[in-house]
């Protein structure tokens, strides 16, 4: 099996890639298996980090670091990630939920949940789940907060998801 690979909605095991557009608010997404968005029209780049990273049914990251999976090939868990602009932690982020599965437990997921966005890890355990969120998040680009929003919410749900500003 290669390495680790993101899911969606719908269950496309896939990277998102943007293009089709000349104008820089207007995004297409394409389904395929890039893992590098393209972002269009604007030339400035954003970057984004992981500020924390909070666990869901854990005490801290220390308690979730003694943690010994039953089987670190069928397992999963819920994590609360507060992401922000690089460099800017001091202004604060915005938290995403996220579910970070092994293949194996993608299965009993979808059966209690139905299809869920998600990070797929290979081996469920704490350096593999922290690498892993930090890679994907990393890998992101955009011009603009909001493009970095549109591309987390595919894998991640936000806080503000759902609410209309005014």
């Amino acid at each position: 099996m290669g390495g680790p690979e993101r899911f969606f909605r719908g269950g496309a095991a896939a990277g998102v890639c943007y293009s089709g557009s000349t104008d820089s608010t207007v995004l297409q997404p394409i389904w395929g298996k890039s893992m590098t968005p393209r972002p269009c029209g604007a030339t400035r780049i954003v970057e984004v980090e992981v500020q924390q990273i909070d666990l869901n049914g854990f005490l801290d990251w220390e308690e979730f670091s003694l943690y010994k999976s039953p089987d670190p090939y069928d397992d999963f868990a819920w994590f609360t990630l507060t992401i922000g602009v690089k460099g800017e932690k001091e202004k604060g982020g915005n938290n995403f939920q996220v579910l970070v599965a092994t293949p194996k437990a993608i299965s009993r997921i979808k059966s209690q949940h139905g299809e869920v966005p998600g990070i797929i890890v290979n081996h469920f355990d704490p350096d593999t789940v922290n690498d892993e969120i930090r890679r994907v998040v990393s890998s992101l680009q955009g011009h603009s907060w909001e493009q970095f929003v549109d591309q987390l919410c595919q894998i991640m749900h936000w806080e503000y998801e759902g609410m209309s500003g005014g």
